[in-house]
């Protein structure tokens, strides 16, 4: 059952639905190059990944009267009757709450996704953060017989962010230089040491001025 909306919104109906799954393809496309070390790859993931977490962030605060609550992102698991008793009465928890901390911790767990992919500080608290509020959500949606599959989505994402380690994703994306595999995972073993980062920096700039 779905509830009929009379009232549009550029931004919400018309630019955000189309910018969602063109973002996707982008970063879909920006993994598979750069788990294949072609050229391009992270460019694809930026744009991609920014895109979707803008997205997902600005769906956090989209108003009420635009909201369709038994729309596509919600599949309902009860029985139809139970829909229409759902229907009848709305939940500030599931129907307010629930929709922002999707699009907000959505928007942090493919920030963090990002970060993790580009090896850059900081991933760990943004996946950790998102991704536990996200699976909260998820359970406290599925105990109420509602699922939303973006929610899911993005909580698988983020817990095999969290699950595959840093070190593993750069022994496989930079398999074609052993060197800065090691530069980069001395590194990560020691956060504190300037000289380590700096010499995963330098490198870095070698290899482009090489190119």
């Amino acid at each position: 059952m779905e509830v009929r909306v009379e009232s549009k919104s550029f931004l919400y109906d018309v630019l955000l639905p189309k910018l969602e799954p063109a973002s996707w393809v982008l970063a879909i496309w920006g993994f598979i190059a750069s788990w294949n070390q072609l050229a391009g790859g992270d460019v694809f993931l930026i744009i991609g990944l920014a895109n979707l977490a803008l997205v997902y962030y600005l769906s956090a605060y989209k108003p009420r009267s635009l909201t369709n609550t038994h729309g596509p992102n919600f599949e309902s698991v009860a029985s139809q009757q139970q829909i229409l008793n759902t229907s009848q009465d709305t939940s500030f928890l599931l129907d307010t709450l629930a929709p922002k901390l999707i699009g907000i911790s959505g928007a942090v767990v493919l920030i963090g996704t990002l970060f993790k992919l580009l090896f850059w500080s900081g991933s760990a608290i943004m996946l950790t953060v998102g991704t536990a509020t996200m699976v909260l959500v998820v359970l406290l949606m599925a105990l109420n017989q509602r699922l939303n599959r973006r929610a899911v989505v993005l909580a698988a994402i983020g817990i095999i962010m969290l699950t595959v380690s840093s070190e593993t994703l750069m022994r496989q994306l930079h398999r074609d230089d052993p060197q800065l595999v090691e530069l980069m995972v001395y590194q990560i073993h020691h956060p504190h040491d300037r000289a380590a980062a700096d010499a995963v920096r330098i490198h870095i700039n070698r290899k482009r001025i090489q190119r």
